[in-house]
């Protein structure tokens, strides 16, 4: 619950204002993802040939294949987030809660100052645009960070191989090293992994 009164409005507002003009309307995700393909990562995928880069991103290739649809209402996002979280505790009781004054959970990482993927985009607002639209489409909420981990808690997760494919399009664009230096060796297993995911997790090297 972020904190309210006077005191804590010009932060939260100025990261309001930050975001407003970082609108996700697929222009920020699509050069992303076309900029992940043709730079690929930065280790064990540099040895890999244009041909097998391209066929990681299959079926999109450096095609962005736009934002995926809003799923239906499901459980009530904010209990569901709960939940995740004593999940999380349960296996990790070390860790610790933070507070951040913001408006949203999805402005939080903006606010704090968090430097996750700072070694794949420095400017964290970029990725609370999409977290906002993320929260818009699949009822996500921000749940935990790390040194350079972000953890979601996802309320309508896609059901289907189809919607979970162009999820995964967007993760890829927004984090290039779940599947680049993840367990996934291309965005079609990655989309498997996501179909009735409750929690969406990401690491950036």
């Amino acid at each position: 619950m972020p904190p309210t009164g006077s005191r804590h409005e010009p932060p939260a507002v100025a990261v309001s204002s930050q975001l407003e003009h970082r609108g996700v309307d697929g222009h920020a995700p699509q050069e992303g993802f076309c900029r992940t393909v043709i730079q690929c990562g930065r280790y064990g995928d540099m040895a890999m040939s244009p041909a097998e880069r391209l066929a990681v991103t299959a079926p999109y290739g450096q095609r962005w294949p736009g934002l995926a649809a809003p799923q239906p209402v499901g459980d009530d996002p904010d209990l569901h987030a709960d939940e995740c979280v004593s999940f999380m505790l349960a296996g990790n009781p070390g860790l610790r809660l933070g507070l951040v004054a913001t408006a949203r959970g999805t402005d939080s990482i903006t606010a704090a100052g968090w430097q996750g993927p700072a070694n794949y985009d420095n400017d964290t607002a970029k990725l609370s645009a999409v977290l906002r639209s993320w929260e818009h489409r699949f009822a996500t909420r921000v749940i935990g960070v790390g040194f350079a981990e972000l953890y979601l808690s996802v309320a309508v997760p896609p059901t289907d191989h189809a919607v979970a494919l162009t999820i995964a399009a967007e993760h890829f664009a927004f984090c290039p090293d779940n599947v680049w230096q993840g367990n996934a060796p291309d965005l079609t297993t990655y989309a498997g992994r996501l179909i009735d995911a409750p929690i969406w997790s990401f690491w950036w090297d």
